[in-house]
């Protein structure tokens, strides 16, 4: 066999071999659009039945701020209708028993006006990643969903529970808390709902900015007043430096705060919006 003759065998090797591979990534490719599409389907299915009959309908819930709370001299403990706020609460119309049979692990949902986010919770206890790339069926790949660690718990009675959700071009799970990024949407956009079995939660929004990819509960002292002081400092520096703080509404040690956690541009990095718990 001469030179040439080899060459040529050589080239059809190498042909055929970018070719196998080529076919296996458009497999894959394919297998995961399926996949995020399915997951999307069941997403809006669940969006639908939860809105139904109840997107355009509020409750109204007179509670007073726990950073607001005042004595009034003449009345013994009581609170001064000056400091009580009204929070309308978008109402949902929740079937628990429908959502854990689609799965178990759903124990709340989240809502944020004016953004994509209107989604289950999850948890999956003893295996904190697995939301991480599991979608609600239990298909492997994105969309995942919007889940909490097993640190946390499933009553929100900590001091700061994280929610996590992927940054999905598409605009799905925890992509538009970047629109917390844009100053007019952070000031107007002011309030973050929780609903569970028991209660509805309202969190008030007071801070949006880029943080380090530290993991937030193993990184931090939440056990101690000191902690949580030295917690709440470095909140509010880095908000300032590398995002925004709302300076109207106290945050202290001793309410509870929901941190919500997705991915930014640089592997390093995370965007997180907080929010105060006033409702409790």
């Amino acid at each position: 066999m001469d030179k040439i003759e080899k060459q040529k065998n050589i080239y059809k090797i190498l042909c055929i071999i970018l070719l196998i591979i080529l076919i296996v990534v458009l497999v894959m490719w394919g297998h995961s659009a399926l996949v995020e599409k399915s997951a999307a389907k069941t997403y809006e299915k669940l969006q639908e039945s939860v809105n139904s009959d109840a997107s355009d309908t509020k409750t109204q819930a007179s509670e007073t701020e726990q950073q607001s709370t005042q004595v009034s001299e003449n009345a013994g403990d009581t609170e001064t209708d000056s400091h009580k706020e009204q929070y309308d609460i978008p109402q949902k119309n929740l079937d628990w028993e429908e959502l854990e049979a689609v799965n178990p692990d759903i124990y709340a949902w989240i809502y944020i006006p004016n953004t994509n986010i209107d989604y289950p919770v999850l948890q999956r206890s003893g295996d904190n990643d697995y939301y991480l790339e599991h979608n609600l069926d239990g298909s492997r790949g994105k969309p995942g969903c919007i889940y909490t660690e097993d640190l946390n718990s499933k009553e929100f009675t900590d001091y700061n529970t994280v929610i996590y959700g992927h940054n999905m071009k598409s605009g799905a799970m925890f992509r538009t808390l970047h629109d917390f990024e844009d100053k007019s949407f952070f000031d107007n956009n002011q309030y973050v709902y929780i609903y569970t079995k028991d209660r509805t939660l309202v969190y008030k929004i007071f801070a949006a900015y880029t943080n380090d990819a530290k993991h937030i509960l193993n990184s931090n002292d939440f056990t101690s007043e000191q902690g949580l002081s030295d917690y709440l400092e470095k909140v509010f520096k880095k908000a300032q430096a590398e995002g925004y703080l709302r300076d109207d509404v106290a945050v202290t040690g001793e309410n509870a705060i929901l941190t919500l956690s997705t991915c930014t541009t640089s592997s390093d990095k995370r965007y997180i919006v907080q929010a105060v718990l006033v409702n409790e």
